[in-house]
């Protein structure tokens, strides 16, 4: 590659993160006016307000939230606003929603804006995650979305980037976002009814999610995997493709 094609590219690089900035900082400048923060936290105008507008404030909701999630705005604290809003069966409903679609709204910045970027410039243990969605994208989304507190946006970019199909992409999102939509929507659920039986039981599932999580790591590094092999076989892929 001559310099020029290099500059060309490194133009185009900049151009896209660019764009990806500014839509993210034009979420966080929105988010961070004083008002528009008094009517979103404030939980009992909120939840007055969607209740009086009927189907069509849920619908509301749901595109905010979507919207929210898809830029980075982590999808627990949505599912957990929607249990507060809507009780622990209709968060689960509303929050699931909201969360697959900015999940879908990531998945096509990555896959529309960001591919060649971030295919170029991915760090080593990101490039892990790429290659195990290319050769089982199923299970390796589906692994990784089961447990709490996993970063969706970075997921969602990398799966957008990979080979994944948005078929394969939303059924395993799907599949392993709702345990955790519905722990959290009931946590939303019992602070906003002082339940504190729901708040047992959302609790519990946590605790047990987490308890389940180590424990996997923990036999993975019994098995000798601790040092991934394909961490080192990323790695040399990416210093050949240099």
């Amino acid at each position: 590659m001559n310099f020029s094609q290099h500059r060309k590219r490194l133009v185009k690089d900049a151009i896209r993160v660019a764009i990806v900035c500014a839509i993210f900082g034009a979420t966080a400048y929105v988010l961070s006016i004083p008002h528009v923060r008094e009517e979103i936290l404030d939980i009992a105008h909120v939840r007055n307000s969607l209740r009086a507008a009927g189907p069509a404030g849920m619908l509301f909701f749901i595109g905010i939230s979507g919207l929210a999630v898809g830029f980075g705005v982590p999808r627990l604290w949505v599912s957990a606003l929607a249990g507060g809003l809507y009780g622990a069966i209709l968060g689960t409903v509303t929050g699931q929603v909201a969360s697959m679609i900015g999940a879908i709204i990531t998945f096509y910045i990555a896959r529309l804006l960001l591919r060649s970027v971030l295919l170029r410039r991915m760090p080593a243990k990101m490039y892990v995650w790429y290659e195990r969605f290319n050769k089982h994208g199923f299970f390796w989304l589906f692994y990784i979305r089961l447990f709490p507190f996993a970063n969706a946006t970075v997921t969602n970019l990398v799966g957008g980037v990979s080979q994944v199909s948005l078929r394969t992409f939303l059924l395993a999102t799907f599949l392993g976002y709702l345990p955790e939509t519905a722990i959290f929507a009931v946590f939303g659920s019992s602070a906003a009814k002082k339940d504190y039986v729901q708040f047992a039981v959302a609790f519990a599932a946590l605790v047990a999610f987490l308890t389940i999580e180590r424990f996997w790591q923990y036999l993975r590094k019994r098995g000798g995997v601790a040092e991934d092999p394909s961490v080192v076989a990323c790695e040399l892929e990416r210093e050949s493709l240099k």
